[in-house]
């Protein structure tokens, strides 16, 4: 289970939970669905000295956002924004250099249908080779 499905799942069980997200990512949609699902605050881990701070603004109720690219994790879409849970997450396993059949153990799938995912992945964000958009992923 990923970060964004814990989140749902907290805070379905329990709306009143404040959920705060330690990541390494600092950028791209995966922030900006965190925050969509509920999550009260996002801390990049090259932010951890603001790690108390973010504690202390999401217990009383604030939003607290501290990454380097905060202001496009609020505002800046990009084609990832339009990928399904599914295909953001073969994308991201893609840019950690997993290979398919490593994909497809670690989301319990065939080979085949982790494929078909990354061609509507490519569909959708119709990088100029498969390594850029991958690469574009993690940045």
């Amino acid at each position: 289970m990923d970060g964004l499905e814990m989140t749902r799942r907290l805070l379905e069980a329990r709306p009143d939970l404040k959920v705060l997200i330690v990541s390494v990512l600092e950028g791209g949609p995966v922030p900006r669905r965190l925050l969509a699902a509920g999550a009260m605050g996002y801390v990049s881990k090259a932010r951890r000295q603001h790690g108390r701070a973010a504690v202390r603004e999401v217990a009383a109720g604030h939003r607290a956002i501290w990454t380097t690219r905060w202001a496009r994790v609020l505002f800046e879409t990009t084609p990832f924004d339009q990928l399904s849970l599914r295909q953001l997450e073969v994308a991201l396993l893609m840019v950690q250099g997993k290979r398919n059949g490593e994909i497809a153990l670690e989301l319990d799938l065939t080979e085949s249908t982790i494929r078909t995912v990354q061609a509507k992945v490519m569909a959708v964000c119709r990088p100029a080779s498969r390594w850029r958009g991958w690469r574009w992923t993690a940045d």
